[in-house]
């Protein structure tokens, strides 16, 4: 996992909580909260060994299986950083994500009030 994530996509891991409480909402726009949110789940729910990817979230899951095999030629042309968002695509754009994404949101709303 540190290999796919780099020190701007820990950051945004291991603050998902300040992210959503507005600790940042004076640094970045919303459109850059958002996806920052959105990033900070995934990374939050995803594992990565033997050559595959999991993201899990409650019951769903997606699974990219023989990641080598299917990105390695993609490195030399896009370069790693380009791999690494396509693989972020292919995630996020899927059902099962948006689904959990939106589940994760809902939850953390109805604890915001409940906690109140």
């Amino acid at each position: 996992m540190k290999d796919f994530l780099d020190d701007t996509d820990l950051f945004i891991k291991e603050n998902l909580d300040w992210i959503l409480a507005g600790k940042y909402d004076d640094r970045f726009s919303k459109e850059q909260l958002d996806k920052m949110i959105e990033l900070s789940f995934l990374y939050n729910h995803i594992t990565i060994e033997n050559d595959a990817l999991k993201f899990e979230y409650d019951k769903l899951q997606i699974n990219l299986t023989n990641l080598y095999e299917q990105y390695s030629d993609l490195v030399y042309q896009i370069g790693k950083e380009g791999v690494k968002n396509m693989i972020i695509t292919t995630i996020t754009s899927q059902d099962n994500f948006k689904s959990g994404f939106k589940s994760f949101i809902r939850d953390k709303k109805i604890n915001k009030i409940i906690d109140l």
